[in-house]
C-alpha cells in the first residue's frame, strides 16, 4: 500500500462535516455494495506506529469473511475496534441524484488484506432495499431531519465552454497541454459549472441574466474531481465530492460549501 493511500486512509475517509446545529455527521462516497452489505471507509486513529502491530492482531484473532487465494478479509474483533475505530449506528443511503434508497444499520469493522492494497471497511446491512447498479452515498442518521434532496439537471456543457475558457484567459490561468473540461449542472434554478484542468479543478456560478460566471471554489493544485453529489443541509447547498490526486489512485471524499469554504 503506498504511503499517500495508507495517510488517506487514516486521515481522510470519511470526510466529517459539521452544521451549526449539529456536532460531527458523518457523510460520504459508498466504496461498495455487495450481498445487501454496504461498505464504506472507516475512521482509524491508527498511525504508523500501531498499524503493523494491530493488522498482526486482527489476522491472528479475526474471522474470516472471505477469502479468495489472492485477498483474505477479517471480521476486527470488537475491543479493536472499541480501541482504535469510528462507526456510525445508522447511515442513510442515497443514489446520485439523491434520492434516498433506505437505512442501513452497523454490523462490524472488516480489515481488507489483498496485494497490492489493505483497507478498512465499516460494514452495514441494508434495510428494505436492494439498490441496482451504481454509485452511493451516505450520511449520518442524525443528518436526516437537516438533509434535504437537490433537484437538479446535466445542461449542455456546451453552451458554457466559452464562459469558461474566457475565465481562465483573463485570469491568466494556464492551461496546460490546452487541457480543460466543464460540466453544467443546474441545481433548484441556479447552474453551476464544474470544470476541470490539467491538475486542479474550479466551481463557478453561472448568472443566467448576465451570462457572467463567478469562481466559488479552487481546489488545490494536483486535485482532480471523478464525481459529485449536491444537497442540502439547514438550506445550504453542499456538494461531495469525490476526488484523488492526479496521475495517481490516491482518492478521498470532500463536502464543501459553494461560498468556497470546505467544511471542517
Amino acid at each position: 500500500m503506498k504511503i499517500t493511500q495508507l495517510l488517506l486512509s487514516f486521515i481522510l475517509f470519511p470526510f466529517i462535516l459539521h452544521s451549526q446545529n449539529l456536532s460531527k455527521i458523518d457523510a460520504g462516497e459508498v466504496v461498495y455494495i455487495q450481498d445487501n452489505k454496504v461498505y464504506i471507509q472507516a475512521e482509524s486513529s491508527l498511525n504508523f506506529d500501531t498499524y503493523e502491530k494491530v493488522t498482526k492482531t486482527i489476522k491472528a484473532q479475526g474471522e474470516i469473511v472471505s477469502s479468495n487465494g489472492h485477498s483474505t478479509s477479517y471480521k476486527i474483533p470488537q475491543h479493536i475496534v472499541d480501541a482504535y475505530f469510528k462507526h456510525l449506528p445508522f447511515i442513510i443511503l442515497f443514489d446520485g441524484k439523491s434520492k434516498e434508497l433506505g437505512k442501513a444499520h452497523f454490523l462490524h469493522v472488516e480489515f481488507y488484506d489483498g496485494s497490492p492494497s489493505t483497507d478498512f471497511y465499516c460494514v452495514y446491512q441494508i434495510e428494505n432495499v436492494t439498490p441496482n447498479q451504481g454509485y452511493y452515498f451516505y450520511i449520518s442518521s442524525l443528518l436526516k431531519d437537516h438533509f434535504d434532496v437537490a433537484n437538479q439537471k446535466t445542461l449542455d456543457e456546451g453552451n458554457y465552454e466559452k464562459v469558461v475558457l474566457e475565465y481562465y484567459q483573463s485570469n491568466n490561468i494556464s492551461l496546460l497541454y490546452d487541457y480543460y473540461s466543464v460540466e453544467a449542472i443546474e441545481i433548484n434554478d441556479e447552474v453551476f459549472l464544474l470544470s476541470k484542468l490539467q491538475n486542479q479543478y474550479f466551481i463557478f456560478n453561472y448568472n443566467k441574466e448576465s451570462e457572467s460566471i463567478k469562481e466559488v471554489y479552487r481546489s488545490e493544485k494536483n486535485v482532480c474531481f471523478i464525481r459529485f453529489y449536491p444537497f442540502f443541509v439547514d438550506d445550504k447547498l453542499k456538494l461531495l465530492m469525490k476526488e484523488l490526486e492526479c496521475e495517481t489512485d490516491a482518492m478521498w471524499d470532500n463536502v464543501l460549501s459553494l461560498e468556497g469554504q470546505v467544511l471542517k
